[in-house]
């Protein structure tokens, strides 16, 4: 079974082989397209911005922390973690973030409200099949949370990082988590972080140098 960042279960009918060959298809069609046609836009390994990157993966990490208790693993750096590790930072946080926040942007530069809004909203909806309403939900504001901060100038690198490394925690690779609030509560406390990031950032008296131009 593949663990949603709350503590949830996704993905129990399918196979995790599925679920593999769809996360490579996707990372080949992103690399692919960055390559023909953003690589000069989109500062992938960059780490750019890093600072609001690390307030978003810590905004992240405290509402774990608020609703679970957490237990350090033994094996957290057997092979089992490490290859979860990449998988996490490189097909999940990577891929996502190359798309919805980077060639995404490139595609819609000039259009702020299809960027950021629209952008979210259908990051969110792509989570249906696996998390439900709730998720849609919760995956819509957290891509709003990455959207307001590539807005700001972060780099695709330094998002894929905080978006890895946060699914990587969340889902138990590094501490295994006892909850003890329910799905409503977990979801409410997320959307108050998500807002309360993407306000944050937003908010950010000067952009930072290189941000964004939408």
């Amino acid at each position: 079974n593949v663990s949603l960042a709350v503590g949830k279960v996704v993905l129990p009918e399918y196979p995790v082989p599925f679920a593999l060959i769809a996360m490579l298809l996707m990372t080949l069609f992103a690399v692919t397209a960055w390559l023909l046609w953003y690589r000069k836009e989109l500062d992938v390994f960059s780490l750019k911005g890093w600072p609001v990157a690390l307030a978003i993966f810590l905004g992240f990490l405290l509402s774990e922390f608020i609703n679970a208790v957490p237990h350090l693993r033994a094996d957290v750096l057997s092979v089992r973690t490490l290859v979860a590790l990449f998988y996490c930072v490189v097909l999940i946080g990577l891929v996502e973030e190359l798309w919805w926040r980077g060639i995404w942007f490139a595609m819609f530069k000039g259009r702020p409200l299809v960027c950021i809004v629209a952008g979210s909203l259908l990051f969110g909806l792509l989570h249906y099949h696996l998390q439900g309403t709730s998720g849609v939900i919760v995956a819509s504001l957290v891509g709003l949370a990455f959207a307001v901060a590539r807005y700001r100038g972060v780099s695709i690198g330094a998002l894929a990082l905080a978006h890895g490394f946060n699914d990587w925690v969340a889902q138990g690779h590094v501490v295994r988590w006892q909850w003890h609030a329910s799905s409503f509560r977990i979801d409410a406390v997320l959307y108050f972080i998500c807002l309360a990031l993407a306000a944050g950032i937003w908010f950010i008296k000067r952009p930072p140098e290189g941000s964004v131009q939408l």
